[in-house]
């Protein structure tokens, strides 16, 4: 397999890597010496499209950059995904094209263009997930406000890792990992719902693949008659929220309801 390596993306040394299986071509890549390959003959009359299939590598090598650069979800880098070109269909004759087409012109150009739409196209076939950043949350508080801290780290999305008590204090520590996403206005609501008496600290902790497919709606009867349907389309629709607000941030389209009721809402008063 590590013959069929075309690139790794983004910048050429990114986590994301492009496979080639094309049959009878094989990619020039500076970390495969040519002797590994075995040599074979080009049968006759595929001479032209050869030599196009390597003109326009370099291009489908630079949609393939842009792509793991900026993702479909939410035009971030891509990470941990492989992609794998099975064929290249050319349309019309290998020697025409290549007479009558210069190779860094707008030819060039629109390899790019499909390269990038058929690899952003190909991620969203599968199993997208985004990737969140975390924070290592430590909790202190007293014994008789335990509950509510743990209610308003729950309401956030919090993995509580660890429970202790202080030594010789009636002080209990909560060590969790919380979203950043959903830190703003943490501390707020704790010494809000808890009177004052806990006090809270946030450190980074790295980043964690969200288990949810953003898109994921409930098809099947199975998924429908679920008792626990509303659970779980919270949990799911914290991927949603996360990519959706990313993509506002950006000014990237979202698919959302502008006007929930327009029956109830008015812009001028009924005349009577």
């Amino acid at each position: 397999e590590w013959k069929c390596l075309w690139a790794l993306g983004p910048k050429h040394v990114g986590p994301n890597v492009l496979l080639c299986h094309v049959e009878g071509f094989h990619p020039t890549a500076d970390w495969i010496p040519a002797e590994f390959f075995d040599a074979q003959e080009t049968p006759a009359g595929e001479e032209e499209r050869q030599r196009l299939l390597s003109e326009m590598e370099s291009s489908a090598v630079t949609g393939f950059q842009i792509c793991s650069l900026a993702g479909p979800l939410c035009e971030e880098p891509m990470e941990g995904v492989a992609l794998i070109v099975e064929a290249i269909d050319i349309k019309g004759d290998a020697e025409e094209i290549m007479a009558s087409t210069d190779v860094y012109g707008p030819w060039s150009g629109q390899v790019i263009s499909a390269m990038r739409e058929a690899c952003r196209n190909a991620f969203l076939m599968g199993e997208r997930r985004l990737v969140e950043a975390l924070f290592d949350c430590d909790v202190q508080t007293t014994a008789d406000m335990l509950g509510k801290a743990y209610a308003v780290l729950n309401k956030r999305r919090a993995k509580v890792v660890e429970e202790r008590m202080k030594d010789g204090t009636d002080i209990f520590v909560i060590e969790a990992k919380l979203p950043v996403v959903e830190s703003f206005g943490l501390v707020d609501e704790l010494r809000k719902n808890t009177s004052g008496s806990a006090q809270c600290q946030l450190v980074m902790a790295g980043w964690e693949v969200m288990p949810f497919d953003p898109f994921w709606e409930p098809n099947t009867e199975e998924e429908l008659e679920d008792s626990d349907l509303s659970d779980v389309m919270n949990a799911r629709g914290a991927a949603r929220k996360c990519m959706d607000l990313v993509r506002k941030r950006k000014g990237l389209p979202v698919e959302e309801k502008l006007v929930q009721h327009a029956e109830k809402q008015r812009t001028r008063s009924r005349r009577k």
